[in-house]
């Protein structure tokens, strides 16, 4: 039976090992977008490079600032997207080798969601 690749996105940890699928991704890095910025308003690469690090710390300050009492916090960009912090309550899981219940404690975890004129953006490339 021949297996076709559908997609070059990684669907697991040995996908993104194997180096014929690791060669058909672009990966882009923060150097890339202090480059790219810098170049477009004109600013020196230490400006831009401090310029993303607030942006970037100010979006974890605000999406961490969530309030306890709310479950979900939101911070949305406008042309960008929606960053979410969602509040995943305690349960009770279980080991699957002794079959012993284990308590799993409350936590926040982050979400992104792309908005539409991002979405059409990336869309329109494919």
């Amino acid at each position: 039976m021949q297996r076709f690749l559908f997609s070059t996105y990684p669907r697991s940890y040995a996908d993104l090992t194997n180096k014929e699928n690791f060669s058909q991704m672009e990966i882009k890095y923060k150097d890339n977008l202090v480059t790219a910025v810098s170049a477009e308003c004109g600013l020196t690469k230490q400006q831009t490079n401090s310029i993303v690090d607030s942006v970037t710390s100010n979006i974890i300050k605000l999406v961490a600032q969530g309030s306890v009492d709310l479950e979900d916090s939101i911070l949305r960009i406008q042309t960008f997207g929606s960053f979410t912090s969602t509040l995943r309550g305690a349960r009770i899981g279980w080991n699957p080798c002794t079959g012993e219940a284990i308590d799993i404690p409350a936590i926040r975890s982050v979400s992104f969601t792309p908005a539409m004129g991002f979405r059409n953006a990336v869309s329109a490339i494919a």
